[in-house]
């Protein structure tokens, strides 16, 4: 879906043929064992809704519940299989912390706080959805980039552990239904002061809703992380493996890392 086509102002007023834009490549296929699968998100924020504040603004989610209340409404009759969000990871912390992507901060308190409402959102439209389209299947497609210990050292495990909470455990422990946030997470960030005022972003009933039981999981993977003791979560850097094959975006091509995942 392109949300800023379907609703050019986040909300409220519909564009008509936007939504008949999208509704014609979901036509249904002379292939019978072809299904379509709808991903609502995918990096496209309506511009309104970055200027007044982005994913790091709770209305935000509020705001993604009506794009999937309105495309439900519209394609359920020929769409049965949704995902909510695609690699909500880069949406947040790729986005918001590193960078790399838009808006293109470097914003801690802001990643984590956009990383929440982004989970928030994921749940609100599998309501809505759910409501609108009863034999729906809804699901996210999230990024796994799993860590492996650049030695045998302890400290290395443990740089490979937070790692990985940075990574997928502080969006996996939240979507199947554990409530919360990784402790061990929650206390990294805290000692290096990426949570100034705590987990203040969660409001009551919020964890609840992003645990919405998923009827599938998409997994992208890429590439794996080699951790070392040390390393910087702001540098984003895997630990370089001499020898190995790697990808035109300096991926290191790691096949078994995926079961990993």
């Amino acid at each position: 879906m392109s949300w800023p086509r379907i609703l050019p102002d986040g909300k409220g007023r519909v564009n008509q043929k936007g939504l008949d834009f999208t509704a014609v490549s979901l036509t249904p296929s002379s292939k019978p064992t072809s299904r379509p699968f709808v991903t609502l998100y995918h990096w496209e924020l309506p511009q309104v809704l970055q200027d007044a504040g982005g994913w790091p603004h709770r209305d935000t989610a509020s705001a993604f519940a009506e794009l999937a209340d309105v495309t439900s409404r519209a394609l359920g009759d020929r769409v049965t299989n949704w995902i909510t969000h695609n690699e909500p990871w880069c949406t947040t912390l790729l986005s918001h912390q590193v960078g790399v992507h838009a808006p293109g901060w470097q914003d801690w308190p802001a990643a984590l706080t956009a990383a929440h409402h982004v989970l928030l959102s994921h749940g609100l439209a599998t309501e809505r959805i759910r409501a609108n389209v009863p034999e729906a299947e809804v699901g996210i497609a999230v990024n796994f980039e799993p860590a492996t210990p650049a030695s045998s050292d302890p400290a290395d495990y443990h740089a490979a552990r937070i790692w990985d909470g940075y990574y997928f455990r502080w969006f996996m422990d939240a979507l199947y239904g554990r409530r919360y946030y990784p402790a061990d997470m929650v206390d990294t960030y805290t000692k290096q002061g990426r949570l100034p005022n705590g987990l203040d972003f969660v409001q009551d009933g919020d964890m609840d809703i992003i645990a919405a039981p998923l009827d599938f999981l998409g997994v992208n993977y890429y590439t794996r992380h080699i951790a070392q003791a040390g390393e910087s979560l702001d540098t984003h850097r895997s630990v370089p493996n001499p020898g190995a094959e790697y990808t035109a975006m300096n991926w290191e091509v790691h096949p078994d890392s995926f079961t990993s995942c």
